[in-house]
C-alpha cells in the first residue's frame, strides 16, 4: 500500500475549501488504495509548510495536491519542485487533473527559462557595435 501525504492551499480567487479539497483526497486515496497519513495546508502567501515537504526525509510514496497549481510559486520554479520529488521516489498526483499536465507544465517551465537564461548570456556578451551607445534616440534615452 503507497503512503500518500496532501498538500492543500487556499487561494483567495478559490471557493473550494479546504475541508472540500480534503474530503475528495480522502475519496480518491480511498478508490487507489493509498494509505492518506497526513494533511499539510499553507495559506496565500504562505509556504512554510510546503518547504518542509522538500527537506522532509521520504516517509511516503505520493504528494497529492487538489490542482496543480498549489505547487506554483512556492519559492521554487516547478521543475526544480518536480525534480526534488522524482529524485526522492515521491510522485506527485492531482485529484482535479491528469497527470500528464504536471509533467508538461514543468518541462514547460524548464524550456521558457532555460531560453531565457541563453537570450540574457547573448544579449551581455555582444557589446554594441562601434559608436553605438545602447540608448534609444526614439525615445530619449
Amino acid at each position: 500500500m503507497k503512503k500518500a501525504i496532501t498538500y492543500l492551499t487556499k487561494e483567495d480567487a478559490e471557493d473550494i475549501t479546504i475541508e472540500s479539497q480534503y474530503l475528495s483526497v480522502q475519496g480518491y486515496c480511498a478508490k487507489r488504495g493509498y494509505e492518506l497519513l497526513e494533511k499539510v495546508v499553507d495559506f496565500p502567501g504562505k509556504s512554510e509548510n510546503f518547504l518542509s515537504l522538500l527537506k522532509a526525509e521520504k516517509s511516503f510514496d505520493v504528494l497529492i495536491v487538489f490542482k496543480f497549481d498549489a505547487l506554483y510559486g512556492k519559492g521554487e520554479n516547478l521543475y526544480q519542485i518536480m525534480d526534488e520529488f522524482k529524485k526522492a521516489g515521491i510522485s506527485i498526483e492531482s485529484v482535479s487533473e491528469p497527470s500528464g499536465e504536471i509533467e508538461a507544465k514543468a518541462e514547460a517551465t524548464k524550456s521558457f527559462k532555460d531560453f531565457g537564461r541563453m537570450i540574457k548570456g547573448r544579449l551581455n556578451s555582444q557589446p554594441f557595435p562601434k559608436g553605438h551607445s545602447g540608448k534609444n534616440k526614439a525615445f530619449g534615452k
